[in-house]
């Protein structure tokens, strides 16, 4: 997933949601905010939003709250008990490169670099997997 210099933040967390969820419905029932609540915020803007929904939205997505208030969407960088075990790790690999435009030598890593990276990754941990066995 790539960002565009372009995009409004509500349509970078729109994106990242998507990623991660695959759903606005699927986002609202892990954080429990309402559907309706999420979407008028995505459309009208963050700053419009109770600031208890940005700081829920932000727990779940472990976003920082003071940087998205500055339209930047950062990792919190608050570790969570599935952060740590190497699935955890993986998992939020996977999702920082498919929210994020990742670069690397200063150059923005294209979908198909991006997929390729996952797909190394998890050779390498069914590799690690075999030889535990």
């Amino acid at each position: 997933m790539r960002y565009n210099k372009y995009m409004n933040t509500e349509e970078k967390l729109k994106k990242m949601i998507l990623a991660r969820y695959g759903s606005i419905l699927q986002f609202s029932k892990a954080t429990g905010i309402p559907n309706t609540t999420l979407i008028s915020m995505l459309e009208r803007g963050l700053l419009k939003t109770n600031i208890s929904t940005v700081i829920g939205i932000c727990q779940e997505l472990n976003l920082s709250v003071d940087e998205l208030a500055k339209g930047n969407i950062v990792p919190s960088g608050n570790i969570s008990t599935a952060e740590t075990t190497l699935d955890g790790i993986i998992q939020t690999a996977v999702i920082n490169l498919q929210a994020y435009e990742v670069t690397m030598d200063g150059i923005i890593l294209s979908d198909a670099e991006k997929a390729e990276i996952v797909t190394v990754l998890e050779i390498i941990v069914e590799l690690c997997r075999r030889r535990r066995k």
